[in-house]
């Protein structure tokens, strides 16, 4: 199913793999068997900002260093406040370009009915 130009399965699929990111053996199952590939083919093709911001997180967190000892799970990381501020502010930014970007992707749609 498409929808607004994405596939909504594979925004599951890339939520899928942020979630077995998360700990130490889920990045170590997704780097065995070849996610990091496939990660950077969907980036290539796909469209949607969304997606594309979270196959560029997918894809720093699985070529990065692991995390020290007692970080292991990502979702558990007490993140400093200042740093915390800056990401969301980061994050901030790109969910206004998605929103600019869907907004284009409906008035293209009006435009074609």
């Amino acid at each position: 199913m498409r929808i607004l130009g994405f596939s909504a399965h594979f925004w599951g699929f890339t939520w899928d793999f942020w979630q077995l990111s998360a700990t130490g053996a889920g990045r170590l199952q997704l780097r065995s068997r070849g996610s990091f590939a496939l990660l950077r083919e969907l980036h290539a093709w796909e469209k949607h900002p969304g997606v594309l911001r979270v196959c560029r997180q997918l894809i720093q967190v699985l070529i990065g260093d692991e995390p020290e000892v007692g970080m292991e799970n990502l979702l558990e990381v007490k993140v400093p406040e200042e740093l915390e501020r800056s990401l969301r502010a980061a994050d901030e930014e790109e969910e206004e370009e998605e929103r600019r970007w869907r907004k284009e992707q409906e008035e293209a749609q009006a435009e074609r009915r």
